[in-house]
């Protein structure tokens, strides 16, 4: 049987339920959860995830040293700029997802730092033999950079987008409770020789 794919325009997927479920944050927040990847990190668990006690996430981070020190600066943090309360033990996050993407200089800081440490994780765990029990992955393609493939690639990378906003979505409606952060990049772009300078 043959497959078809479905093209998204970028208006559809604008108005999808996951992209209205990711609001934009303010710079404030922005600046926050990607100040540095260890921040990322415990921002992230406590924003996604589902757990909701002061005491389970610094039970997470207790393994590694420094990081559940970071907890409790972090939640203060969180609190101020409106993305969380705590009363007690108890966390209750305002928003659960959200969208980190418009600021370039923070993208510019942080991105290339989580795509290095994502990538050595995946092939860490493949030499160790364990990234398809833990379902990770890492791959990369090489197209021809022409304009009817640089399109049908973009047209392929705003359906996956539209993919996983649907699973954000998805997680979200059925409340589910993560035992940690998964990250999924993506990067779509043309090579220009000065890069490799």
């Amino acid at each position: 049987m043959e497959q078809t794919s479905v093209q998204f325009k970028p208006s559809e997927w604008a108005e999808s339920p996951a992209v209205q479920l990711m609001t934009k944050l303010l710079s404030e927040q922005e600046a926050l959860v990607t100040e540095d990847l260890g921040t990322f990190l415990v921002a992230h668990y406590i924003l996604i995830t589902g757990v909701d006690s002061v005491s389970a996430i610094k039970a997470y981070f207790k393994r590694t040293p420094g990081m559940e020190d970071l907890v409790d600066d972090l939640l203060n943090q969180l609190e101020k700029v409106d993305l969380v309360s705590v009363d007690g033990d108890k966390v209750n996050v305002k928003q659960r997802f959200f969208d980190i993407g418009g600021n370039v200089e923070n993208l510019r800081r942080f991105l290339p730092r989580i795509f290095k440490l994502s990538a050595e994780r995946v092939l860490s765990d493949a030499a160790n033999g364990v990234h398809q029990s833990k379902k990770e992955a890492v791959r990369f393609f090489a197209v021809p950079d022409d304009k009817e493939t640089a399109a049908e690639a973009q047209a392929l990378y705003v359906e996956y987008k539209a993919k996983m906003l649907n699973l954000i979505t998805k997680a979200e409606k059925q409340g589910r409770k993560a035992e940690g952060v998964r990250v999924i990049g993506v990067f779509n772009c043309a090579m220009n020789p000065e890069d490799f300078q």
